[in-house]
């Protein structure tokens, strides 16, 4: 028999556990703490397939519309992520640019 309650608690932890490494994610612990992410989520996304989380209708209907809240707060902060560092290699992209621009008119003018 499935502990409804139980199982419920460790998705949350999982979840839970992501969204706040997402929210702390910066350039020093990016490997580190992406990686327990990626864990945590296969965690969760095995749990739930183990339990039939997603087979309606069952014991965890109750608890389906909060799971699914927290696994979309997740999609929208990696989707955040993801764009945050697209925009800076964007501005790192144009300030190469600009940089080997300048260096070809040095090049053309004899460096005056």
């Amino acid at each position: 028999m499935i502990n409804v309650e139980l199982t419920v608690n460790r998705l949350n932890r999982y979840l839970n556990r992501s969204l706040m490494l997402l929210s702390d994610l910066d350039v020093d612990n990016f490997e580190q703490n992406f990686n327990i992410v990626v864990a945590n989520m296969k965690k969760a996304k095995d749990l739930k397939k183990q339990v039939g989380f997603d087979d309606a209708p069952n014991a965890f209907d109750s608890h389906r519309e909060g799971i699914n809240f927290l696994t979309k707060q997740i999609q929208e902060k990696y989707d955040n992520i993801v764009k945050k560092y697209e925009d800076e290699i964007s501005e790192i992209a144009e300030e190469l640019k600009i940089v080997r621009n300048k260096k070809k008119i040095m090049l053309y003018t004899g460096g005056k």
